[in-house]
């Protein structure tokens, strides 16, 4: 039973895993539009790379008035597909630039175009030839007349592929109008203050057009947009505990367990920010808490014996009993647990793309890592009350205090995602897992209600306070699962619904602390680092975006 938890963890991750796996796109298209809270944070999604706008000529567009002057055509100039060649006579009264009679651009065919028998415009003192040119012979790569160079910003701009990106008309940028919706799903982006229209997935070619006079400069790329997000959380969890130790019974056959002091459910609370640009890169940082947790279990009748062996090699100086004779003849035996749990890490955030299933309903995906610190402390108290008619020298209480403190530190990876149910409502999973450092730390002794520490009575330690500490690092891991749904409430608020769950191995519990031998120093010096903790629990959010 107390492995079932690992197993259902690793069933969980495989699905999550699985769901991720069927993207349809690359892991990291960077003009991909939509992952993981996009709805949030995807305002401008789109390529880095600027986009063409009016200050940007377009792919193959020749120059307006190529001939110049009388002067040579615009290397590129001629018209492509099948288009009617350009007149290129002399201008304003000049003669063409060779003395030969060339009123007519020799060879004008260019991919199948043909002059279709022009004539060269006359002109005064201008020459043409008198014979229209049928079918000419083609153009070499419009080599520009002789004493003219061609202007290099006629060349032809080659603009990548636009994967399903953002493109900016030269009206719409970052901000300016809000996103449009490519599915239903994205019908309920959050698109920040504002955000630029985001068009399905298309694979842009060259656009051949009439250029206006066109400037011949590259508008600036706009700088990426962040968008932040805040979360808040109330969480509901409960914990597992160590394996059941035995400790009492009274005659009536009542018994006292470790586990008897379960604390049922812990409240807490979480916050989270995040902040991510216009290609779905950013960073989060989140911290979430548990408040402490107490409980308590009390074994009353007459003559409660205790189960624990080997406090026989304990002693109370004071009143010259072993604590074996003081726990087995007692009026009541009480066991109180007190838990304190802490979260705090630091992600970094890779957009992972889009996908789509069932019904053509999208999904986005983000991956992270980072760094994260876990503190668990836990400590345990097992009280035995002894009767004082009975035992008039023998003060009224003694405690077993057991203590232990987890610290984690490390670095996690993980994956996250969501998937549309319909405009409003979303499906979310995510998986984290990684490798820790364990500070540990603990403590036991054995005190009366004076003070007074109880000693070792036997083998290499007597003589010795029963007062022992340890501190030492290990190796944990830890795992977490999360899924629940989302609702939108408006363009920047929405709700979470969840369920959580966390798994650590490689942490000391405080009941584990208790040795077998009290007289070996080596088992009292030397923390019980091999125990687990399991966490789950429901929580519920409110995010914002600005």
């Amino acid at each position: 039973m107390k492995r079932m938890w690992q197993n259902w963890l690793a069933i969980v991750t495989l699905v999550t895993m699985v769901g991720t796996a069927n993207a349809q796109h690359g892991w990291n298209q960077p003009s991909e539009i939509g992952s993981y809270q996009s709805i949030l944070s995807r305002a401008g999604y789109g390529n880095n790379m600027g986009s063409l706008g009016q200050g940007m000529m377009q792919p193959g567009v020749p120059m307006q008035g190529s001939a110049m002057e009388g002067g040579a055509m615009v290397q590129g100039s001629t018209a492509m597909y099948g288009m009617n060649g350009v007149q290129s006579g002399a201008v304003n009264g000049g003669a063409t630039m060779m003395s030969a009679p060339t009123g007519a651009v020799h060879g004008s065919v260019l991919q199948g175009g043909s002059m279709g028998g022009v004539v060269g415009s006359a002109a005064t003192a201008g020459q043409v030839m008198s014979t229209p040119m049928a079918g000419a012979v083609p153009m070499q790569s419009a080599m520009p007349m002789q004493s003219m160079a061609p202007m290099a910003t006629a060349a032809p701009m080659i603009s990548a592929p636009a994967m399903g990106g953002m493109v900016n008309t030269g009206t719409s940028f970052v901000g300016s109008t809000p996103m449009a919706s490519p599915s239903m799903c994205n019908s309920s982006l959050f698109a920040g203050s504002a955000g630029s229209a985001c068009a399905a997935p298309v694979y842009s070619t060259p656009i051949y057009q009439q250029a206006v006079m066109a400037p011949t400069y590259v508008a600036a790329p706009q700088r990426p947009r962040a968008n932040y997000t805040i979360g808040l959380t109330g969480m509901y969890f409960q914990r597992d505990y160590e394996d059941n130790r035995f400790l009492a019974q009274n005659p009536s056959g009542d018994t006292l367990y470790t586990n008897d002091a379960d604390e049922q459910t812990f409240d807490g609370f979480g916050v989270t920010l995040a902040s991510r640009n216009a290609s779905g890169s950013g960073m989060e940082v989140g911290y979430w808490a548990l408040n402490p947790g107490r409980s308590a279990a009390i074994l009353t009748g007459a003559n409660v014996a205790t189960n624990i062996q080997g406090l026989d090699q304990l002693i109370h100086v004071s009143s010259g009993r072993d604590l074996y004779d003081i726990y087995a003849n007692t009026v009541a035996q009480t066991i109180v647990r007190e838990t304190d749990i802490n979260n705090l890490e630091f992600n970094v955030l890779r957009n992972g793309g889009t996908f789509c299933g069932r019904n053509n309903r999208k999904g986005f995906y983000e991956l992270l890592g980072g760094f994260r610190w876990f503190e668990f402390n836990e400590s345990l108290q097992y009280t035995s009350s002894i009767d004082n008619v009975a035992y008039p020298l023998v003060p009224s209480d003694f405690f077993y205090n057991l203590e232990a403190r987890n610290r984690l530190l490390g670095f996690q990876l993980g994956a996250r995602n969501e998937y549309c149910l319909g405009s409003k409502l979303r499906l979310f999973s995510g998986v984290k897992g990684g490798v820790f450092n364990n500070n540990i730390r603990t403590m036991q002794n054995i005190t009366d209600l004076n003070g007074e520490i109880a000693q070792v009575n036997g083998g290499p330690s007597a003589g010795r306070p029963f007062s022992y500490n340890d501190e030492k690092n290990d190796v944990a891991f830890l795992g977490e699962l999360d899924f629940g749904v989302l609702y939108h409430l408006s363009c920047r608020t929405r709700i979470r619904l969840g369920y959580r769950a966390i798994g650590v191995s490689g942490v000391a519990l405080a009941a584990d602390q208790m040795p077998y031998d009290y007289t070996d120093p080596n088992e009292l010096l030397s923390a019980n680092s091999n125990g687990s903790l399991m966490l789950g629990g429901g929580y519920y959010g409110l995010e914002f975006c600005f």
